[in-house]
């Protein structure tokens, strides 16, 4: 049943990628992410009254609250990186790398949880890494531009803090109903990014973003509240060490096709066979 959650939230994810990247074109990332935060809290905590779970926030004990609210602040870490870095650069390259954070994400399932670690999991581990380093070469993308030193910032800081969300989520939602654990990590990275929003005076901006561009990023929102509901029902479901991977192939594919569509982003033989590197690698940690 696991597997029927996480390719639910993967579809969802490349759907938020795709509408984040419209909705980042002309409108600065970190407001982008602050609006986009506020549509994910809203359906989350909406779907918590619906469901009548609200009555259990006082039953959460302080460890649990403690690891959603840390894994609510890497996440907005995570989203104010990422969104920066696909401002900057391609969205098939982006995946790419970000399955790097995925690899850190099993390494610490493996130190952290106790998952299972075996010959297979090495092997996949240096595919995965093969295929990252392929598509930052710029020979990788349809571009033919080399990565700036601003997108691999971005891009390495959202490995990591998206791998460390991983890790904090599945201890945090052990210990309460997934719904709720999503309702409570959501209105943490709200707090963060929203808080970002303000302190840095960019809410000014919010009546000249263009009409088309908020549309996306709303639909980003609606998407990636999908995402987090079902992503986390997922993760409370099995080992972090599968569900990692596992998102993040199908996502990552969902994500490529989705770009060839919609930004006409070609997939060159050499980021066919990064991309072919990064997907048997998965495929290797999953067995």
């Amino acid at each position: 049943m696991w597997f029927v959650y996480i390719l639910i939230s993967a579809i969802f994810s490349a759907a938020s990628t795709i509408f984040i990247k419209l909705g980042v074109r002309h409108t600065d990332s970190t407001l982008a992410t602050g609006i986009k935060t506020v549509v994910v809290t809203v359906l989350s905590w909406a779907v918590v009254f619906a469901t009548g779970l609200q009555g259990e926030l006082g039953s959460i004990s302080g460890r649990t609250m403690l690891f959603l609210v840390l894994s609510g602040l890497t996440t907005g870490g995570s989203w104010l990186c990422n969104y920066g870095a696909l401002k900057l650069g391609e969205v098939d390259t982006m995946v790419a790398v970000m399955r790097c954070g995925m690899v850190l994400a099993v390494i610490f399932s493996f130190i952290f949880l106790r998952d299972p670690f075996s010959v297979m999991s090495v092997v996949g581990i240096a595919f995965i890494l093969a295929g990252a380093l392929l598509m930052i070469d710029r020979r990788s993308r349809s571009s033919g531009a080399p990565v700036s030193k601003k997108w691999l910032l971005l891009a390495l800081g959202e490995m990591l803090f998206a791998s460390t969300t991983t890790i904090l989520g599945k201890v945090g939602i052990t210990g309460v109903n997934s719904n709720l654990g999503t309702a409570i990590h959501s209105v943490v990275v709200l707090v963060m990014t929203a808080g970002l929003v303000a302190v840095t005076g960019k809410w000014r901006q919010i009546p000249a973003i263009p009409r088309r561009e908020l549309l996306f990023i709303v639909l980003s929102g609606v998407a990636s509240a999908v995402t987090w509901l079902t992503y986390y029902r997922g993760l409370q479901l099995t080992m972090a060490s599968i569900v990692a991977p596992a998102d993040k192939l199908l996502s990552g594919a969902a994500a490529v096709v989705m770009a060839y569509f919609v930004f006409g982003e070609r997939l060159t033989k050499r980021s066919a066979l990064a991309l072919g590197c990064v997907a048997a690698g998965t495929v290797c940690m999953i067995l």
